[in-house]
């Protein structure tokens, strides 16, 4: 239901009075056009993009940012809703998780809050974005609560416009519809009301998921984790099953006899067995559902994607994921009978089921991704697989410790020097990739979310999960700049790590902002305040002692963010500790590009031979490598 407030004194309410406007298409900016500034009460001024999860139950609607709501609802009977509210993950936009403040041109623009209150006299849900010092907010609060608006909860931080000149024009109007005959009201970015519907407000501005850009990585825009929803219909053997990432079709069957199906992938899940990527990520495989009528039973099998879409294939694609275990993923386990019907179960009790009315286990069809509020959430597989090479490595992108799903302001806040690479120095994590892959290693391009406590600790899962899958696989990490200290970290975490490669690494935050050319923002942004042991505690040289991982260091020279001394620091630790094999490279100045300096052809070989003999060493001890300058450098 929607009811409005009065807004007519000294109101700061702006999501109601903003003008109707369509959409824009983002415009290219200047890699240094925007500025992102600290926010003065937060410890990291790297804000992540939350999304706005869209639930239904009977006629009401709401919005929650909050996973642990999320679930509770959907316990209570609340389903992701698939009206146009939402996309395939049920997720209407995406709000940040604390203000942000950026410089267009001089100019200082900001977020603002959105809050959700419950409206008493109707039992709906009101939402209203909010500016204002402590004290102007507590008073709109309060006079919102003498009309019946209450129990307000902050979703997080959006947008109050969605113009190109405050750098907004990527956001798209989320509006609130109401029916006038039943006051039923629902919030969307799809401008099209549904049928008994009119436009109600704008209520703000948000990121949806057509515009998310990934920082690394070769996915399409826009590629989102969708849910796969199991259905039931019938009992017994003869009962039928029918899986869906379409949230608009699985409403149509459960309003014609269909059911969440429970027994296969447990209570509380909302029906949903796991997540598939709604484009093709690298390493996957198009999973299809295909229909046979002799038995009823419905299919679900993983093929190349070019398979998937071949006029006579029959085959309904419902997204891509992974063929094989892969690191965080779970079997959609698959089982058929003599008459060659099929049900899928992620549960025991599911399995069992199956069992109890003549079903037999067969090959999983596919491995589900976990819900994206868990864990790492993206990544991709290039290479062989890691079950026939048995060594991997875990490939960091860098950009100031910013996350490539859920960034503020994806590559636009960047300066020139950590925006894309435009380099043929061999310093960029594609570049990477491509020569692991050819030595035989299996190379996985993971994701973080912005902040590099946050982020290691995303990469930590991330390694924790590789591990179970593979336990005696030889593992090594790499990265460029934040990307390489993460890299490093990681491995002085993990003493199982044989290998990192880091180019342009902060060994020592302390020393970085002290006689580095950068100020301390960057590193206070992208870790946190200088407080405590933090710095410390993230600083590679206060703990790469105990590695035994072999390292190889290169920073170029003229570096004007990470100074050559980072590396060379580093090295003498590790040297007088004992290290098994550690190696720094100056890369002397030139006309390439590399990392945040410049380079030449002849750094470049030395640097690209000796990363070479330390992977075919690492991967076969004794192995040989090249005669160059790099084999006198070689672990042994």
């Amino acid at each position: 239901m929607s009811r409005a407030p009065d807004v007519r004194r000294g109101t700061t309410l702006l999501g109601l009075v903003l003008l109707l406007a369509a959409s824009c298409s983002h415009a290219t900016r200047r890699p240094d056009a925007l500025r992102v500034v600290a926010p003065r009460n937060s410890p990291a001024a790297l804000a992540n993009l939350v999304p706005l999860y869209a639930l239904a139950h009977a006629d009401a609607h709401l919005l929650t940012t909050a996973p642990s709501e999320r679930s509770a609802k959907e316990r209570r009977g609340w389903t992701l809703d698939g009206t146009p509210t939402s996309d395939c993950d049920g997720v209407v936009g995406y709000a940040y998780d604390r203000n942000v403040t950026w410089q267009v041109e001089g100019r200082s623009r900001s977020t603002v809050a959105l809050y959700r209150f419950v409206d008493h006299p109707t039992g709906g849900f009101h939402y209203e974005t909010i500016v204002g010092s402590a004290d102007q907010v507590r008073a709109r609060l309060a006079r919102l609560a003498a009309q019946g608006f209450r129990h307000p909860i902050r979703l997080g931080y959006v947008f109050s416009t969605a113009r190109r000149a405050d750098a907004t024009d990527q956001a798209h109007a989320l509006r609130s519809f109401v029916d006038p005959a039943t006051h039923e009201s629902y919030a969307s970015v799809d401008p099209r009301p549904r049928p008994g519907f009119r436009q109600d407000a704008v209520i703000a501005y948000v990121t949806t998921g057509a515009t998310l850009r990934r920082r690394t990585g070769n996915a399409p825009q826009g590629t989102e984790l969708c849910p796969l929803t199991l259905l039931t219909k019938g009992s017994g053997a003869g009962a039928l099953q029918y899986a869906t990432t379409d949230l608009a079709d699985r409403t149509r069957h459960l309003a014609t006899g269909w059911s969440l199906d429970d027994g296969a992938v447990g209570g509380g899940a909302d029906g949903i067995a796991g997540y598939l990527w709604s484009k093709r990520v690298p390493g996957t495989g198009a999973t299809v559902r295909s229909y046979d009528s002799g038995p009823p039973t419905f299919r679900i099998d993983t093929v190349q994607a070019h398979e998937a879409t071949t006029p006579a294939s029959g085959r309904t694609v419902l997204g891509y994921g992974f063929a094989v275990h892969e690191p965080g993923t779970a079997a959609l386990a698959a089982f058929t009978n003599e008459r060659g019907a099929w049900r899928y179960a992620t549960t025991a009790a599911g399995a069992r089921e199956a069992t109890a009315h003549g079903f037999r286990a067969a090959a999983a069809p596919v491995q589900l991704l976990p819900d994206p509020d868990a864990g790492v959430p993206y990544f991709e597989v290039h290479g062989p697989a890691l079950a026939t090479s048995n060594r991997a490595v875990i490939a960091i992108h860098g950009g100031a410790w910013m996350g490539g799903v859920y960034t503020t302001f994806p590559i636009a806040q960047l300066p020139p020097h950590l925006g894309p690479p435009q380099t043929s120095a061999g310093d960029s994590i594609d570049d990477m990739t491509r020569r692991y892959t050819a030595l035989g290693w299996t190379v996985y391009d993971v994701d973080y979310h912005s902040g590099g406590v946050r982020g290691l600790r995303e990469l930590q899962a991330f390694y924790d999960s590789l591990r179970q899958s593979a336990p005696s696989a030889k593992v090594c990490t790499a990265g460029a700049s934040a990307g390489a200290h993460l890299a490093l970290m990681l491995a002085a975490h993990n003493p199982a790590i044989v290998c990192v490669v880091a180019l342009a690494a902060p060994t020592d935050l302390h020393s970085l902002v002290r006689n580095g050319p950068i100020d301390g923002a960057m590193v206070r942004n992208g870790i946190g305040p200088d407080s405590g042991d933090l710095w410390r505690a993230n600083s590679p040289v206060a703990l790469l002692g105990r590695s035994r991982a072999a390292t190889l260091l290169v920073t170029a020279a003229d570096d004007h963010v990470v100074p050559w001394s980072q590396a060379a620091e580093l090295e003498a630790v590790m040297r007088a500790q004992g290290a098994r094999w550690v190696q720094a490279l100056q890369m002397s100045p030139g006309p390439l590009e590399f990392v945040h300096g410049t380079t030449n052809a002849g750094a470049v070989e030395l640097y690209l031979l000796t990363e070479r003999c330390l992977l075919l060493q690492t991967a076969t001890p004794g192995a040989s490598c090249s005669s160059g300058p790099a084999g006198r450098h070689a672990p042994s």
